[in-house]
């Protein structure tokens, strides 16, 4: 399938849009062409919130995230949650093996989420034959970022000052947004608060605070109403910096 169809696929699915766009090399055949777009009626909701998987579920229904923001946690008890990574439009929930797939991690609605049941793209995925080998790709490619986006969160957590953590996770975000077509004019949505932020990025809100007011007045981001703007030189520079925490 060309470019062009896929574009124009994408375009008559909007609910698929962002996923599409992620895989828009992948070269699906006909057949897994018409598998994708089966799922296209099979929308569930979930409020802000709403556990999409608890903790220690052995199995979980598989999804594509057609909009909002989620993200992969554990909850400490009184002590908070962590955050290991951000779920945006276009990605997958289920989809794949890996350190997110089960087993003390919970998905949680940090927005109003609109997600389509892709448990027929799992188990074409999932079965032996080799029907379905671009499906079969995705999964794994899945695997592989979810693998890395948990060895990031370890260095950032672990090695990174507090600006460094801020924009390392700016980056991520941008990026990610970029490979599902979501940046519009240079922005990008980041539609939550910044207690959700200090979660993933081991933070207090005053801390937190802190840190975006420096990068704004470096001239690295500019965030209002859930739009960011960054400046993806700048705030790689500054990760090249070994200074101490202000």
């Amino acid at each position: 399938m060309k470019l062009l169809k896929r574009e124009v696929w994408s375009e008559s699915h909007p609910r698929l849009r962002a996923f599409l766009h992620r895989f828009r090399d992948s070269n699906f055949t006909e057949q897994e062409t018409g598998l994708i777009e089966s799922t296209r009626p099979l929308v569930h909701c979930e409020p802000v919130g709403a556990l999409v998987r608890h903790q220690r579920d052995l199995e979980a229904r598989p999804w594509i995230v057609a909009s909002g923001w989620a993200c992969y946690a554990r909850t400490l008890g009184t002590r908070g949650r962590q955050i290991f990574r951000f779920i945006l439009p276009g990605d997958t929930i289920g989809l794949a093996a890996g350190p997110f797939a089960h087993g003390d991690v919970e998905v949680v609605a940090l927005t109003e989420l609109a997600l389509i049941d892709a448990s027929r793209v799992k188990e074409a995925a999932w079965n032996r034959s080799d029907e379905h080998p671009n499906i079969r790709n995705v999964c794994k490619f899945e695997q592989e970022r979810h693998e890395q986006s948990l060895l990031a969160s370890v260095v950032r957590l672990g090695r990174l000052t507090s600006l460094q953590r801020t924009a390392d996770l700016l980056l991520e975000l941008h990026h990610r947004s970029a490979q599902a077509g979501l940046i519009v004019d240079g922005s990008f949505q980041i539609p939550i608060t910044q207690f959700q932020l200090g979660e993933a990025l081991g933070l207090s809100l005053v801390h937190l605070n802190r840190t975006l007011q420096t990068l704004r007045h470096q001239g690295l981001l500019t965030l209002a109403a859930g739009v960011a703007v960054i400046d993806p030189g700048g705030l790689e520079q500054l990760l090249q910096t070994l200074d101490a925490d202000p």
